[in-house]
């Protein structure tokens, strides 16, 4: 789980306890976690290493699995 705030290369992961501060979920495809709040963002891991690459926050749009 991560947090990142809006129009900034910033963020922390969070443990699985503080999935309700979460924006952005990694959640590998086919799996659904039922704990995940409702308007947090489900993104791959590409999305984030994508993101590290170029050093900003993607669109998550390509980025949701399946």
């Amino acid at each position: 789980m991560m947090h990142l705030e809006d129009n900034i290369y910033d963020g922390d992961l969070l443990k699985e306890h503080e999935i309700s501060g979460a924006s952005h979920v990694i959640s590998p495809s086919g799996q659904s976690n039922p704990s995940i709040p409702k308007g947090t963002k489900k993104i791959t891991i590409d999305w984030l290493w994508d993101s590290i690459k170029l050093q900003k926050q993607l669109p998550t749009k390509m980025y949701k699995p399946d």
